[in-house]
């Protein structure tokens, strides 16, 4: 179930009984660390989750309190539907570096729309290290941007 010697079967308890709660034909089968990160591996009808960014979200924020609950050190969570994860992650990584190039050789702002929290987490972190590039995230949840842009770096 996971690599790190913790019990994640109440927190996919959790997750599969919400499931079927709102008939949803899917499954946590798997957790995994990834860079801090617990990641749930869901399988089956993924097509609502895949449609309804914000029912992802919402369940992935439930998920965080329920693990929270049961003692979890507090730390980022993320859903894998349908084993995509990592190519979704190299992908993000890939536009955060075509976007600094960018804007370093034109000084204009990149703005990424339509990621997750957990999308918006890959790509501050993938830029984090860019000495002249800076990162911010602006509105409100669900219509969230995340910023690319030229100057310092900036302490909050």
């Amino acid at each position: 179930m996971s690599t790190d010697n913790k019990d994640y079967r109440p927190a996919m308890a959790f997750i599969n009984g919400l499931f079927s709660h709102i008939g949803l034909s899917a499954k946590a089968v798997s957790v995994r660390d990834v860079d801090g990160q617990s990641v749930f591996l869901l399988e089956g009808d993924l097509d609502r989750l895949d449609q309804k960014p914000g029912l992802t979200s919402a369940i992935t924020v439930l998920l965080g309190q329920v693990m929270n609950r049961l003692e979890f050190e507090r730390g980022p969570i993320s859903l894998d539907l349908g084993g995509r994860f990592d190519a979704r992650q190299q992908l993000l990584q890939q536009a955060a570096d075509d976007a600094a190039r960018a804007v370093a050789k034109n000084g204009r702002r990149a703005v990424f729309e339509q990621l997750s929290s957990s999308e918006r987490r890959v790509v501050h972190q993938r830029l984090a290290d860019h000495e002249e590039i800076r990162t911010f995230s602006e509105g409100r949840e669900g219509m969230r941007l995340l910023m690319v842009e030229a100057g310092p770096k900036t302490s909050n």
